[in-house]
């Protein structure tokens, strides 16, 4: 599966990241989480000439492969949604953000899932602000 570098250094921290987990090292709080995650099988970049914009790609394994109608729930871990080096002005408005949702009350935000309906054979997708009203 081709996921996309995220904007800033963001994509390339989550490239640091799978590498460090998926690497020779024996790292037993990195190993451990091999088998809870995608597993890293590189990277990859698009040129124009090929149709993109010189777009960098993570080449992680699909783990939807197996299912025949897989339900999906995209959700955000931890209280704290910036990183060491973020800036104030980033610290202050995720902090808010942060304070006016489940975040700070039980460490996780839910971000959206989608739900196949076997009545319908669709899927239904909610996003945040299904749970708000």
């Amino acid at each position: 599966m081709y996921k996309p570098f995220q904007t800033g250094n963001r994509g390339e921290a989550e490239q640091r990241f799978y590498q460090r987990v998926f690497s020779e090292d024996d790292n037993p709080d990195l190993v451990s989480l091999r088998p809870l995650i995608a597993k890293f099988l590189g990277t990859e970049n698009f040129s124009e000439e090929e149709g993109t914009s010189g777009q960098n790609y993570l080449l992680i394994e699909n783990l939807l492969t197996p299912f025949v109608h897989p339900c999906v729930l995209d959700m955000k871990i931890g209280r704290r949604t910036y990183d060491d080096n973020a800036s104030e002005e980033k610290v202050e408005k995720r902090s808010k953000k942060e304070a006016s949702s489940t975040t700070t009350t039980f460490g996780f935000r839910l971000i959206g899932m989608k739900v196949y309906q076997p009545q319908t054979k669709e899927f239904r997708s909610l996003d945040r602000r299904h749970g708000m009203a």
